[in-house]
């Protein structure tokens, strides 16, 4: 079962619950099942957990809430972690794809990344442009992301939309 201390050493999180470090009574909420990766944020206002159900997910360290829509793929998530700004979030599937993703809104940052393999774990190098992967039978492979734009807040498409008085399509364009 994954296990990390909080960034002030007062919480430890689980696969499935969140701890006192100090007294190790259980804190009142759950935040995951039989997961594969349970962490802190590097600020500690955030928890991120990857399971078996295809999925991870970040959640307020305070109150146990989800924080933004899952971060989905089509097989169970081997690994999940924060860049180490916090702001964004890798993870590795085995569906054979690496994802990086927005912290705040769960949104995509980029295409998947494509190994052709289960991939075991993902981590962002410390300036946050290269993801290095690892993959069942493929080995270690290292990705250029470079540096990825933030996305767009949600209140801008439709203060463009105001002002062209022209629509967005789904794909984002005019």
């Amino acid at each position: 079962s994954p296990v990390q201390f909080s960034p002030d050493g007062n919480r430890i999180v689980t696969g499935d619950q969140m701890w006192d470090a100090q007294t190790g009574q259980p804190l009142a909420f759950i935040i995951g099942r039989y997961g594969t990766t349970a962490e802190f944020s590097p600020d500690g206002k955030h928890i991120l957990t990857a399971a078996w159900d295809n999925t991870a997910r970040v959640w307020d360290a305070q109150t146990g809430e989800l924080m933004a829509q899952p971060l989905n793929h089509n097989n169970n998530v081997s690994s999940a972690h924060f860049s180490l700004d916090g702001q964004r979030i890798v993870t590795a599937s085995q569906d054979y794809t690496t994802r990086v993703w927005d912290t705040e809104t769960g949104s995509p940052m980029s295409e998947p990344l494509t190994s052709g393999e289960d991939v075991s774990s993902a981590f962002f190098s410390p300036d946050g442009n290269k993801v290095i992967t690892a993959s069942f039978g493929a080995g270690v492979r290292m990705w250029d992301i470079g540096p990825l734009r933030d996305p767009l807040p949600e209140w801008f498409h439709k203060f463009v939309e105001a002002l062209s008085g022209q629509l967005f399509s789904k794909a984002g364009v005019l």
